[in-house]
């Protein structure tokens, strides 16, 4: 069973970002490397049947792709866009300093290749999850930066399960210079809304926009 956890505390975290010395907070972008997204058998919704077929795997023969791997950047990109597009300027707001964007790929820190990502459901009883604080570290541990100090924040998927109807996210602010986890937390979200790129968005915004509310309690 994944546990649900709606508010964790980052406790004073806003503290630090006040008391750091560069004048911007760095984005590196939502973290899929090592993300699991498990996915139905079959299918009613269109646009799944778009981007699956039957087993759980991307279709190879999509118009749009030549290959999973192509269509995963694709949606990955799109993620990464989108919450930059909606939640940058809430976050400048209650941080009172830039966002810049720090990403390796326009798919945020996700380097893996020829890897699966999508997985039927039915498999994800066989797969517990093992994603603790140690795994977000050695993440992090391996991003590629262009900035060489200051605060770091990133959002790094454990999981999408639409049977569980849950996405698993991990919030994580870290040391740009050292690449050391400075906080963490678990914070898990229904999906929502229609077609599978919006769908999967909403916990994301939804994590994102917690996460804002935390910030702000904790300013006051």
């Amino acid at each position: 069973m994944l546990l649900l956890l709606v508010a964790p505390a980052f406790a004073g975290m806003y503290s630090q970002l006040s008391s750091a010395t560069n004048p911007a907070v760095i984005w590196a972008g939502i973290d899929y490397s090592a993300a699991e997204i498990y996915v139905p058998e079959t299918f009613t919704d269109p646009d799944e049947k778009f981007y699956f077929e039957p087993g759980g795997g991307l279709r190879d023969q999509v118009r749009r792709f030549k290959d999973p791997q192509e269509a995963f950047e694709s949606l990955t990109t799109d993620w990464n866009i989108m919450l930059q597009n909606t939640m940058f300027e809430e976050f400048e707001k209650v941080l009172q300093r830039n966002l810049v964007p720090d990403l390796a790929t326009p798919a945020g820190q996700t380097t893996r290749k020829g890897d699966l990502y999508f997985f039927s459901n039915y498999e994800a009883k066989n797969h517990p999850t093992t994603f603790t604080r140690d795994t977000v570290v050695g993440l992090v541990k391996k991003y590629r930066l262009k900035e060489k100090e200051g605060i770091g924040l990133s959002f790094i998927v454990e999981r999408f399960s639409a049977d569980d109807k849950s996405a698993c996210v991990w919030p994580t602010w870290f040391d740009v210079k050292k690449k050391e986890v400075l906080d963490t937390e678990q914070m898990c979200e229904k999906p929502g809304g229609g077609e599978f790129r919006n769908r999967w968005m909403k916990p994301i915004t939804s994590i994102a926009q917690d996460l804002v509310k935390e910030l702000k309690d904790e300013s006051k």
